[in-house]
This record gives C-alpha cells, sequence and structure tokens, in this order.
C-alpha cells in the first residue's frame, strides 16, 4: 500500500490539498510497516517513502511543475521506435529535471540515472551505460546497501554490458555477484 501512495505521487504535484491529505495516512501505513516488516532495505523504503511525500509540500509550484513533467518522460516508446538520439535526449531531460528538483539523495535520482543507461546500452552506447550503470550501483550500495533488491539489479546490469561487449570473465563476475547479492535479499 505504501509504494501505491508512491507511486502516486506524480498524480498529485499540482494538488497540495491532496497531499496534505495523504501525510497522516502514509504515517499510518509506515508505522504499520515498521511494526511487521522484517527486512530492513522494506522499513528503508517505506520510510523514504514519506520523506519524498513531506518533501512535495515544500516545493514550489515551479519546481513541482518541472517535477510532473519529468514523471511524464517515457523513453521506452522512443527507444522501440528505433529514435535512440530522441530516446536519450529525453532521458537526459528528465535526469536533469530531477537532480535539478529533488537532488541527488533522492531515489527517483537513482531511477533517472539507471533509465539514463539503459537507454544508453539500447543504442549501444556502451561505455556510457557502464558509466551510469557503475554510478548507480555504488549509490545504491552506499545509501541502501548491498542486500537492496536494487543492487543485485545493478549488478546484473553490469553483467549484461560486459556480456554484450565479449568481456566474459567481467559479466561471469558480476552475474555472480548478483547470485550471491539475491540469496540475501530473498
Amino acid at each position: 500500500y505504501t509504494r501505491s501512495l508512491h507511486d502516486s505521487l506524480p498524480i498529485y504535484t499540482d494538488n497540495l490539498t491532496m497531499v496534505q491529505g495523504l501525510v497522516p495516512t502514509l504515517e499510518l501505513s509506515l508505522k504499520l510497516h515498521l511494526q511487521y516488516q522484517g527486512e530492513e532495505w522494506e522499513r528503508v523504503d517505506a520510510q523514504r517513502y514519506l520523506t519524498d511525500l513531506q518533501r512535495l509540500l515544500t516545493l514550489g509550484q515551479d519546481q513541482r511543475a518541472d517535477l510532473a513533467k519529468a514523471n511524464l518522460i517515457r523513453t521506452k516508446p522512443l527507444i522501440d521506435a528505433g529514435k535512440f538520439e530522441e530516446a536519450i535526449d529525453a532521458a537526459q531531460e528528465k535526469f536533469r529535471l530531477v537532480l535539478e528538483v529533488l537532488g541527488p539523495q533522492h531515489p527517483d535520482y537513482l531511477s533517472s540515472l539507471e533509465e539514463l543507461g539503459d537507454v544508453y546500452e539500447s543504442s549501444q552506447r556502451y561505455e556510457d551505460a557502464e558509466h551510469q550503470y557503475r554510478t548507480t550501483l555504488e549509490l545504491v550500495k552506499t545509501t541502501l546497501g548491498e542486500h537492496h533488491p536494487l543492487y543485485v539489479v545493478g549488478l546484473n546490469r553490469l553483467g549484461d554490458i560486459y556480456f554484450a561487449t565479449k568481456q566474459y570473465g567481467a559479466a561471469e563476475n558480476y552475474l555472480q555477484q548478483s547470485l550471491r547479492s539475491e540469496e540475501h535479499t530473498s
């Protein structure tokens, strides 16, 4: 339930009354989540969702508009249509807006960084993708820890990059690390 509230935040960026009304619900959800959920990463995520909601209340109208714009940017249809340069431009714009409005400590920063890596990978710009994925992986490791599911995803993505560039030893190393990390997240 907490995640579904967080996922709907972009819808509420123009309606502060709605956001203010969600804070008590999310706080209660967080308290219940903390009481009944055992996984540390789940508690961290629940706390982060509440922080997101509270942060949204402090944004100015222009910042909320930029955030809504960033949340509307979709790169997958561009990639599917083979419009890789447009997809890269869109992903870079989303990354810029998220960084500007929310800052580098926000989880959406990680998501937009990872999405930019995905676009580079789809465009076969493997060096750029590797850089984005490495940066994302290090941020996930330092902010969420090695047992968070996003860390496993990051290891897999680097393994995929190395496999695509025929660096099979490195690919195997990252994929094995992924399997070991996944054992701790299950």
